[in-house]
């Protein structure tokens, strides 16, 4: 499966991406993300030395990451 020409691999319902890919997603630099990854602060899996992520798991790890911005707070208050 791994040695499959395509770049999007897909497995129970989940699409396996490339480092590429995120980095396209998020919109940050290479090195941005091989900091996330050797800090063990973004999932991926690493077989046969090739860094794969699942795209599920990259949206909800930045949803996870959402900051409730000042406006948000002064509404709740409000309500």
């Amino acid at each position: 499966l791994l040695n499959t020409p395509d770049k999007h691999l897909e497995v129970n319902d989940n699409i396996f991406i490339t480092s590429d890919d995120v980095i396209k997603i998020l919109h940050i630099p290479k090195s941005t993300l091989d900091v996330l990854c050797h800090q063990k602060r973004i999932p991926f899996y690493k077989p046969a030395k090739r860094r794969l992520f699942i795209k599920s798991e990259i949206i909800e790890w930045v949803k996870e990451s959402r900051f409730e911005g000042r406006n948000k707070r002064k509404l709740d208050n409000d309500l």
